[in-house]
């Protein structure tokens, strides 16, 4: 499977729906610390980590292995 960035493969799996699940019913500084934490994991730019890291996938025979194309 070809590599895929780290905010591509965690956005895949659902972090922005996890990421509103734990913020439900919580303040809004805790809303927020979510929200920057989800946003150090999957997004660009400065002090983000979602285009810095890789994702990579290796099958011994061809797979579907969701999300990897």
């Amino acid at each position: 499977h070809p590599a895929m960035t780290q905010g591509d493969f965690l956005l895949a799996l659902g972090l922005a729906e996890r990421a509103g699940a734990l913020g439900r019913g919580k303040d809004l500084s805790e809303q927020e610390a979510i929200r920057a934490a989800a946003e150090r994991l999957a997004g660009t730019g400065k002090d983000a980590m979602g285009d810095l890291f890789k994702v990579l996938c290796l099958t011994g025979k061809p797979l579907a292995l969701p999300p990897f194309a």
